[in-house]
């Protein structure tokens, strides 16, 4: 069994920039957030794979995403803080390869196997 706990996907979709914008990108309020899932391991399966889990971080945002399983539980974590009211041209090619390297992290799954 297959399971994406990543269930805020596009949370920062916002700090994406298109290659070519020529201006520096505003945002109104610097923002963060922590979101927290559990998932209980039903009756009759174990984890047979849980992910890593990453930090990616610099000067403009950062971000956790973590795995924890605990007695019977699956515990993910996910956290952000946009750290920048102004991301100048320059910066957000840097922001959008942490995107990236985020986008593939969403793709992780959990996955369980009938004992």
């Amino acid at each position: 069994m297959y399971i994406n706990l990543n269930l805020q996907r596009n949370i920062l979709a916002n700090l994406k920039t298109e290659e070519k914008r020529k201006v520096p990108l505003e945002h109104e309020y610097l923002d963060s957030a922590e979101y927290t899932y559990v998932l209980k391991v039903p009756d009759g399966y174990s984890v047979e794979y849980l992910p890593e889990g990453t930090t990616l971080k610099n000067k403009y945002f950062d971000s956790t995403i973590s795995y924890e399983l605990k007695e019977n539980q699956i515990i993910y974590r996910h956290s952000y803080q946009l750290n920048t009211l102004l991301v100048d041209v320059a910066a957000q090619k840097m922001v959008n390869q942490l995107l990236e390297k985020l986008k593939r992290q969403y793709k992780e799954v959990v996955v369980l196997k009938k004992k």
